[in-house]
């Protein structure tokens, strides 16, 4: 099993252990003061078996149903701290989950469990259960399925990295081809994607509503950074001038990236209700102040190529002509 992965430029260890914590990729699953929980994260066996090693105060509990995403918790006398990751994964079925723990934990119901638990995050106490919403955590034999918020490419020196995002969270996926089921995704590792931002632009999706039946995800830039938006949303139909137009600026960039006028070039792909619509952006991170002067017209010039080409092709679309 691999010691960790490449993100872009920036070496992610699988296993991190300080005095104190203990990391999983990018996530702080445990932080610890004389066997005190200070902060508590995870969900999966690896997570427990890292958290088991800091041999926390209470009981550690760890539940895997068959063709599930798993939880685990813990139980210190009375208390019940539910890691956020596992918050988020039980709250699609609570009874699912608990049912079996429940009584182990000296419960007589999901419900008073749930009302006495408290949920930590990696960074530490976040307050009790029932007064938090729950975000979406991916069923994680489906990634292969489902449709992300997100899809980030993000290309550096070291090759390519693809990242797909859902919510809050990052999954590092590697890309095969199966022989029986075609165009597969692997799960490597994951995290909250806050933990890669820098490494990533620091972007988060959000849905926009075209009507009651139709939408699609877009990227949020929350701050700025030595990355640079250089496009907004573009439309991009299957086999389409806009999408042979995206591609054509997708090369331009990636070619100035190879000749060191970029650290960094990432694509993102925001997807709609239609299968055969999407919606790209371009971020660089410039490397060479002085030689991106040289390509800024025509960037910009290919820019409005795209717009126009998404223009016509919109009207067409709408008018069949």
């Amino acid at each position: 099993m691999a010691n960790g992965y490449y993100l872009g430029n920036t070496y992610i260890k699988r296993k991190t252990v300080k005095d104190n914590f203990i990391k999983h990729y990018t996530t702080k699953v445990i932080q610890s003061d004389d066997g005190n929980v200070v902060a508590l994260d995870g969900w999966s066996s690896t997570d427990y078996r890292y958290i088991h090693e800091k041999k926390p105060r209470g009981e550690l509990f760890y539940r895997s149903p068959r063709n599930a995403n798993s939880i685990l918790l813990l139980k210190n006398r009375d208390e019940i701290v539910i890691p956020r990751m596992s918050y988020d994964i039980l709250s699609l079925d609570e009874d699912f989950y608990l049912k079996p723990l429940a009584r182990k934990l000296g419960f007589t119901s999901v419900d008073d469990l749930l009302d006495s638990a408290i949920v930590y995050d990696q960074h530490g106490y976040l307050g009790y259960a029932r007064d938090l919403q729950p975000t979406y955590f991916p069923y994680i034999r489906e990634l292969s399925y489902e449709k992300p918020d997100l899809t980030i490419t993000l290309h550096t020196a070291n090759g390519k990295s693809i990242i797909d995002v859902y919510g809050i969270y990052y999954f590092n996926v590697y890309l095969y081809n199966h022989p029986f089921y075609g165009r597969q995704r692997q799960l490597l590792f994951m995290g909250y994607l806050y933990d890669i931002w820098g490494i990533i632009p620091p972007i988060q999706p959000t849905y926009k509503t075209i009507d009651a039946w139709r939408g699609y995800t877009k990227p949020v830039d929350l701050k700025n950074t030595s990355w640079v938006k250089l496009t907004d949303s573009e439309w991009c139909g299957a086999y389409s001038r806009s999408e042979i137009a995206l591609k054509n600026l997708e090369d331009i960039l990636l070619k100035m990236l190879e000749i060191g006028v970029f650290e960094s070039v990432a694509t993102v792909i925001s997807y709609s209700s239609n299968i055969f619509v999407n919606y790209v952006d371009f971020y660089v991170k410039k490397k060479d102040l002085h030689n991106i002067n040289v390509y800024e017209e025509k960037i910009r010039r290919i820019i409005e190529e795209v717009q126009q080409a998404e223009l016509a092709e919109i009207i067409q679309n709408i008018f069949n002509f």
